[in-house]
């Protein structure tokens, strides 16, 4: 699993906000992981 974005707050003159990003790269399947695509939710869900 590599970090792409975590809200550790590394300038104090910037706001930090709730917000992880990370790439998960599985040999094979895993029934047990489940994935979410934003760009599927529903515009209303925020």
């Amino acid at each position: 699993m590599t970090i792409v974005y975590d809200n550790y707050q590394y300038d104090p003159d910037l706001r930090t906000i709730w917000g992880f990003s990370c790439l998960a790269a599985f040999l094979g399947r895993n029934p047990q992981v489940t994935g979410f695509v934003p760009q599927l939710f529903p515009s209303s869900f925020k």
